[in-house]
């Protein structure tokens, strides 16, 4: 099974979208692709068009049931641990805070088949629009590296530096889409993203090496995972693609 485009989905909530892995990019790999239908590689897109139907054709039906009765049949598919077939790589350029370089190769995602769907809504009016919220979420998702290489600066002047395997462990991960849209032309108008979490647990070896600081940059990371969440989510709803990205991914499942 080919899992480019799920990966690249993945990756851009590990990833401002401006800077390293733009939406265009991810898109057009999808689209480049065969249009074999496994039901893994457009998981946002496909849980989207298949609750939006499935509640017109029977309306009485919860929509966070049909949310999730999709999502649950396109996870099926899945085996884990997923290995996203390139490298994942994350910029954050924040003023005062971080400037830092981090590339994971031979990545292995696991966590992903336990996502489920809550409070999951529709809002269908004047005829052929909706406004959708999709909801789902996973106890822990795990991301493990078997090299990463890290480079920056934090607060302007502390050098930050290593490489070698490593470890991101997210807990109670939560990912929600609100937008709207057409229902008769299955496209979305506008659409927000919301990562939200518990927790996460960093943990990359030999950084730092020679120093006494590796133990204390994985806590600081660990203890802000929050922050850097919401400073990814800025940077990909900032960019105005997302909504491309869903509509381009809606197109090749519609074939």
């Amino acid at each position: 099974m080919k899992l480019d485009c799920f990966a690249s989905f993945i990756s851009l909530f590990l990833q401002p979208s401006d800077i390293i892995f733009s939406f265009d990019t991810i898109s057009n790999t999808c689209l480049q692709r065969d249009r074999e239908r496994h039901g893994v590689d457009e998981m946002a897109a496909v849980v989207v068009v298949v609750a939006v139907h499935t509640t017109l054709a029977a309306p009485r039906k919860n929509f966070n049931d049909v949310v999730n009765d999709a999502l649950q049949s396109i996870l099926a598919n899945i085996a884990e641990p997923v290995k996203p077939s390139g490298p994942l790589e994350i910029r954050i350029d924040q003023t005062h805070v971080a400037h830092i370089y981090l590339r994971m190769d031979d990545c292995e995602i696991t966590g992903l088949k336990d996502f489920s769907a809550h409070d999951s809504t529709i809002d269908l009016y004047g005829g052929v629009k909706a406004n959708v919220s999709i909801s789902i979420r996973s106890p822990k998702v795990t991301l493990t590296t078997g090299h990463y290489f890290i480079n920056g600066t934090m607060v302007d002047h502390v050098e930050l530096f290593g490489e070698g395997p490593g470890m991101i462990s997210v807990d109670e991960m939560d990912i929600k889409v609100d937008g709207s849209g057409n229902i008769v032309n299955q496209e979305f108008t506008d659409a927000t993203l919301d990562l939200e979490m518990w927790r996460w647990t960093v943990d990359l070896e030999d950084l730092m090496p020679g120093t006494d600081l590796g133990t204390v940059f994985n806590e600081f990371f660990s203890m802000y995972g929050p922050e850097i969440f919401d400073i990814i989510e800025n940077n990909i709803n900032k960019s105005g693609k997302l909504v491309n990205f869903i509509n381009n991914l809606i197109k090749q499942y519609r074939g």
